[in-house]
């Protein structure tokens, strides 16, 4: 009886947090896994990207990051949830992040 109540408890916690999609970019020539606030995404091919991946409304920070093949982190951004709010505030869209690396200027 206590382990049913416990269930019912955290069905419905999750069940009500507001989730949203969301679209990975990676514009680089790299493998890359995918991070937010720890959480495993999902593996993105170079000049690809994955979609229909949802993220749970629950932060107000979101840490996004991005490491390559070798586990070095190649992409890192922290992203609020006003941010991500104030680009569709119903969330029909879901969210883009594209992952671009910044390379070294010429010397």
């Amino acid at each position: 009886m206590v382990i049913m109540a416990i269930a019912l408890c955290v069905l419905l916690t999750t069940a009500c947090e507001p989730i949203a999609p969301i679209t990975i970019q990676n514009k680089t020539d790299e493998r890359l896994t995918v991070f937010i606030n720890g959480d495993r995404i999902g593996d993105v091919m170079p000049s690809a990207e994955i979609k229909n991946k949802s993220v749970a409304l629950i932060y107000v920070n979101y840490l996004v990051e991005a490491k390559n093949m070798q586990g070095k982190i190649v992409f890192s951004r922290k992203i609020t949830y006003e941010q991500f709010e104030g680009r569709d505030p119903e969330w029909k869209s879901g969210w883009t992040v594209v992952i671009q690396v910044e390379s070294a200027p010429s010397q």
